[in-house]
């Protein structure tokens, strides 16, 4: 099995391989040459998306983007089915759970894309992908022009895909994050970010999330075997893993094992191919308390090791939205 590796990243070279998947539209307007956003039109503006005809001038709509995403990184909740065409809730649901869009409510589907959103969507998708477990060097880019239009939210999602070669700007340093982006620019941003993701994305991806609904706060822990070979945790004894809340500050204010009895037998999990376990727990506002309208975000810990992947022993963080 590959052992695990943190890249740091200086500069890449983004190749797009010629390979047409069916679902592709190959159709362009006979007006329109050649140009750089041919081979990934040809890979990712998917009919089903764009139509028959790929116009890559005009402008990308927020539900076409999310789509986009979904299609192309088969993102579906941890225990669902992914599918090739799926209805437009389930799409957000599944890119909100990712954390990838804040919510459904006032998504706005129809609506332009602007720039500086779409690279915030797709930072937000390479740290889904890689659970954020990837290293890279802050080497500062030269600021845009027009660099004070970059909404301070999304400000330092741009500044990483800049250093990360995923977006440029329109020409004379101006990056035009207010203005919409176009079905073009939304292709190529996709083939790049799938090209990366494949240099980055580790052996087993974890991820944790933090939920609170209905007086009850969920706590979980995915782990995602991205490798062709079974991994396997080998535990010390029942306990195969712990939740910690905390409150801004950094107040500790539960722990799930607390009081907890566990056999002392030694325990595995396996995680075959390509699969994903989860382990999640649940507490309540009554078992809480006061605490419950404080905690803010969880430490998750996997307890054991593995000879897979390396286990972090500070745990993997999640917090509230």
């Amino acid at each position: 099995m590959r052992k695990r590796t943190a890249f740091f990243i200086l500069a890449l070279v983004l190749a797009f391989s010629a390979a047409v998947p069916a679902s592709a539209a190959l159709i362009m307007p006979a007006s329109s040459p050649v140009a750089w956003y041919a081979d990934a039109a040809e890979k990712f503006g998917y009919q089903d998306i764009f139509g028959d005809v790929f116009e890559p001038q005009r402008p990308v709509t927020r539900m076409q983007f999310a789509r986009l995403l979904t299609k192309a990184f088969d993102i579906s909740p941890e225990n669902g089915n992914s599918a090739s065409r799926r209805a437009d809730a389930d799409v957000l649901m599944s890119l909100a759970a990712a954390g990838i869009i804040p919510g459904v409510d006032g998504f706005n589907p129809d609506g332009a894309l602007d720039r500086a959103t779409m690279v915030h969507w797709v930072i937000k998708t390479l740290d889904y992908l890689t659970g954020g477990q990837y290293a890279m060097i802050m080497i500062m880019p030269e600021p845009f022009a027009d660099d004070a239009l970059i909404p301070d939210a999304y400000r330092a999602s741009v500044v990483k895909a800049v250093i990360l070669k995923l977006v440029n700007g329109r020409g004379n340093n101006i990056f035009a994050p207010l203005d919409s982006a176009t079905c073009a620019e939304a292709v190529v941003i996709v083939a790049r970010l799938k090209d990366l993701a494949a240099t980055l994305i580790p052996d087993v991806t974890v991820r944790a999330n933090l939920t609170k609904q209905d007086d009850t706060i969920t706590m979980s822990l995915a782990l995602k075997n991205n490798t062709g070979e079974p991994v396997v945790i080998h535990h010390p004894s029942a306990q195969r893993y712990d939740f910690k809340l905390f409150d801004e500050g950094g107040k500790l204010l539960y722990i799930w094992s607390l009081g907890r009895m566990f056999s002392l037998v030694l325990s595995t999990t396996e995680i075959a191919p390509g699969q994903t376990v989860l382990f999640t727990e649940t507490v309540s506002a009554e078992e809480l308390g006061e605490a419950y309208g404080n905690v803010a975000y969880m430490i998750a810990y996997i307890t054991g090791t593995s000879e897979g992947f390396a286990i972090e022993e500070d745990g993997y963080s999640a917090y509230l939205g």
